[in-house]
């Protein structure tokens, strides 16, 4: 039975270096970025074979010119037979009740 990693990865990048380091991060195998280059912070979303693989990815990243930092904020492992079952969601009740917010 073969598993699925799904990770996710904040990266520091200088702002002058954001734009090629996500350009390579892009290129990635399973890899998805968002976040705002901008200011030079993404959000790497990674699906990986192994635990391998998200640690090298993350080593690499670390490695590239301009990353400030880059950290591992979520794993999850789950096998592959399970990402083609169907969930049930129950849908919300009317009677949850309501908030609000006065100034």
């Amino acid at each position: 039975m073969a598993e699925v990693h799904f990770t996710s990865i904040v990266v520091q990048v200088q702002q002058d270096h954001a734009a090629v380091v996500a350009q390579a991060i892009g290129a990635f195998s399973g890899a998805e970025i968002h976040g705002d280059e901008e200011v030079g912070k993404l959000v790497v979303g990674f699906e990986t074979a192994d635990l391998g693989e998200v640690t090298q990815n993350i080593s690499t990243i670390q490695k590239m010119p301009g990353v400030v930092s880059a950290v591992l904020v979520y794993h999850h492992i789950e096998d592959d037979e399970n990402l083609d079952e169907t969930i049930e969601v129950e849908q919300a009740s009317t009677q949850n009740p309501t908030v609000e917010v006065t100034s």
